[in-house]
């Protein structure tokens, strides 16, 4: 009878299985343990010792693949995106945010986004409201 206690603390525990029984409903209760391998007697030496080494390799790369998951589980959550349906002020160019409320735009842009701000003026309005600045002169 093949008889397995493993006791998860944490940790990744490849488990070769190294039995004389093969039956199976042996193989299928060692199915559900996810061992790496499971190696039947007698057994070749080299063989065991593959099994373990692939074990080990396996287990690495699952925590290399779960560490990346949590990495980007994370940066997920702190991503801001903009989407859907915008209602911009014709006049001042506020933006209303979903609870109806006006806010300025670089104010809503900052709460919704990673997006960071400088203020400038373009060319059209430096002419119209500082025509003697002479902002855009050749």
């Amino acid at each position: 009878m093949l008889t397995l206690i493993v006791y998860n603390l944490g940790y990744r525990i490849p488990v070769v299985f190294l039995t004389a029984y093969y039956d199976e409903t042996t193989i299928e209760r060692a199915k559900k343990t996810e061992p790496c391998a499971y190696l039947s007697k007698p057994f070749e030496e080299i063989d065991l010792k593959i099994a373990i080494e692939l074990g080990i390799y396996r287990a690495r790369l699952e925590s290399e693949k779960e560490a990346l998951i949590n990495d980007l589980q994370k940066a997920l959550s702190e991503v801001k995106t903009l989407k859907g349906f915008l209602s911009i002020c014709s006049h001042c160019k506020k933006i209303r945010d979903d609870k109806g409320y006006w806010q300025q735009i670089e104010k809503y842009i900052h709460e919704h986004s990673e997006a960071e701000f400088s203020h400038g003026i373009c060319q059209e309005c430096a002419e119209k409201h500082y025509p003697d600045m002479g902002l855009y002169d050749d």
